[in-house]
């Protein structure tokens, strides 16, 4: 359990929440993330080693919060929803990630060689920030 992929593990999750909800109905999907949801916390009280296993449900959080899996939002269309799916059973792990769990990056603060081309031709971005208020300053500038 400590070597728990927890990227690959949140795609996992969610193709087959998404497959769910598209044989039952969005409610079926959204009731089998909550309960991965308490399993892996469940899991992680009787393994308080297994570090990575905290974090999952945090990408689940994202899941239910997402315009993929929320429910009774009006202003979610049939069609919006469609296409989001399909978006995502597209995506690769880092991408599903990053789409149910963003990050922001700080503009304000960064050093000189952010966002120059090195000898190689790579260029360096800002540190990703968690997406949280604690993240912010008031007179940030962020990405």
């Amino acid at each position: 359990i400590g070597s728990v992929d927890v990227q690959a593990t949140t795609a996992m999750l969610s193709h087959i929440a998404l497959e769910h909800s598209l044989k039952t109905s969005l409610a079926e999907g959204r009731n089998r993330l909550h309960t991965a949801a308490q399993q892996i916390v469940q899991a992680y009280n009787m393994t308080p080693t297994a570090e990575a296993l905290q974090f999952l449900p945090l990408y689940i959080m994202g899941m239910l919060k997402s315009c993929a899996f929320r429910g009774n939002a009006p202003d979610i269309t049939a069609d919006i929803r469609t296409n989001i799916w399909m978006r995502l059973e597209t995506l690769s792990v880092s991408q599903l990630a990053a789409f149910y769990y963003p990050r922001m990056m700080a503009l304000h603060n960064c050093p000189g060689t952010v966002g120059v081309p090195d000898d190689s031709g790579r260029v360096t971005l800002p540190d990703m920030l968690n997406l949280t208020s604690e993240s912010m300053t008031q007179d940030g500038v962020y990405l």
